[in-house]
């Protein structure tokens, strides 16, 4: 079972592969190590560049390695629909039956 304490698997995923947060940095091509740190905490949401990369090293999707933030956004985004459902609903003309 992956790690529910820290907001993404990026520390999980990293320890499977036995890799230090100094040879992921370097795997990224980060110049800074304690990015990494602020990723598995949470503390910043990394680039799509650096998402993209995470994916390549793990070999898994985005949604694996950030189930959290996928999660919000889907309900977000299924929110903002429903939303949008139904404000056209109420706008929509009326027919007259008389």
């Amino acid at each position: 079972m992956l790690q529910e304490h820290y907001p993404n698997h990026i520390h999980l995923l990293r320890r499977r592969r036995r890799l230090s947060q100094k040879q992921l940095t370097e795997l990224i091509g980060l110049e800074d190590r304690t990015m990494i740190s602020k990723y598995e905490r949470g503390h910043v949401v990394p680039t799509l560049e650096v998402a993209a990369k995470l994916q390549i090293i793990f070999g898994v999707n985005a949604t694996d390695i950030f189930p959290r933030l996928f999660k919000q956004w889907r309900y977000e985004i299924d929110h903002a629909k429903g939303a949008r459902k139904t404000v056209r609903g109420a706008s929509a003309p009326r027919e007259d039956h008389s």
